[in-house]
């Protein structure tokens, strides 16, 4: 059994898929199964996950109705290792990116300890200057009333019965932020390496993007789902308060703007 499954969706985008196979195949630490679960793409998936005769990989076709929280959990039942990694098929990891992440659990953490481990990203793409992310670091339930500080591509989870994607279309593009916040609800250490350990992609028809113009407002209704579903002790509700009516008023002032 490895230590950690690699869990990777993707549809219709074979070069950006072989790009991070590659990285991902290539890394210093090599105790992994890496599980592709495809959308049914219009090309010969299977030949391509074939081409590159590694055992470590396995790959899966599976219909996800446009909720691509239906694949990540199709991905996490096949799943075998003690640890989870994600990563989205445009992403690209650093080829120590595991070795630093395993290297810093066995450091700072006990066997039964629960964890989200993130970072920092560098962003990349066509007509854009690479820099480095300046993430912040989680610790609880109030640090995510204002946004999402983890990037997909670069978390390390503990597999546990809690590690499931809610599969609600109207979660589109929050499935994965609404995870770290159930998670964080239910005792998960959350830890921000600093360094950047994969190189983010910045293109216009990626899922987070296709959905930006009403995440804020999926994100404020996140919040409130878990509030009312786990009634958490410490509401910074002063911080909840200012977030609700700016993205209120966003929202409006947007509308009235593209009248």
């Amino acid at each position: 059994m490895p230590l950690v499954s690699v869990i990777l969706t993707t549809y219709n985008r074979p070069e950006l898929l072989k790009e991070t196979i590659i990285s991902i195949l290539d890394q210093t630490f090599q105790d992994f199964e890496l599980i592709v679960v495809d959308n049914f793409s219009n090309y010969e998936f299977q030949e391509l996950i074939d081409s590159f005769k590694s055992d470590k990989i396995i790959g899966f076709s599976n219909h996800n109705n446009n909720v691509i929280a239906v694949n990540r959990n199709y991905g996490l039942r096949h799943a075998t290792g003690k640890y989870i990694a994600f990563c989205d098929d445009d992403d690209i990891w650093l080829h120590d990116k595991l070795e630093k992440q395993t290297n810093y659990i066995s450091n700072f953490f006990n066997d039964n300890e629960p964890i989200v481990l993130h970072s920092n990203t560098i962003l990349f793409g066509n007509n854009f200057s690479e820099k480095i992310t300046a993430k912040k670091d989680i610790k609880v339930f109030n640090d995510f009333i204002c946004d999402n500080s983890i990037t997909f591509s670069t978390v390390m989870v503990t597999r546990t019965k809690d590690v499931e994607f809610i599969e609600a279309p109207h979660f589109r593009a929050t499935e994965d932020y609404n995870l770290w916040v159930e998670l964080v609800l239910k005792g998960y250490k959350f830890h921000l390496l600093k360094d950047p350990l994969i190189r983010y992609r910045v293109c216009s028809n990626s899922a987070s993007a296709s959905h930006r113009k009403y995440n804020s407002l999926r994100m404020i209704g996140v919040v409130i789902i878990n509030i009312l579903k786990h009634k958490p002790k410490k509401i910074n509700n002063l911080k909840l308060f200012f977030r609700i009516n700016l993205e209120l008023l966003k929202y409006v002032y947007n509308n009235i703007r593209n009248k």
